[in-house]
């Protein structure tokens, strides 16, 4: 399986705010990061919050399946 891509994970998180405000930077960054890529340190820490984000689910026939409804909600 590959990884998602870091435009979709930013996605999954709950979007550019929400990522921004997670990780103490701006959204200008975090917006950066979706065609750059998630820097190494902020990624294993946004992979130890919501694992679930970070996985590219199949069907068996290469297709993927979007995670459950509640999975982009954030609980403090």
């Amino acid at each position: 399986m590959k990884n998602p891509s870091a435009s979709t994970v930013i996605d999954r998180m709950g979007g550019t705010g929400r990522v921004a405000r997670i990780c103490e930077v701006s959204s200008a960054s975090v917006s950066q990061w979706r065609l750059k890529g998630i820097p190494a340190a902020r990624r294993q820490f946004l992979q130890l919050l919501r694992p679930e984000a970070f996985r590219e689910e199949s069907d068996g026939d290469g297709r993927s399946i979007p995670p459950d409804d509640g999975w982009y909600t954030l609980r403090r």
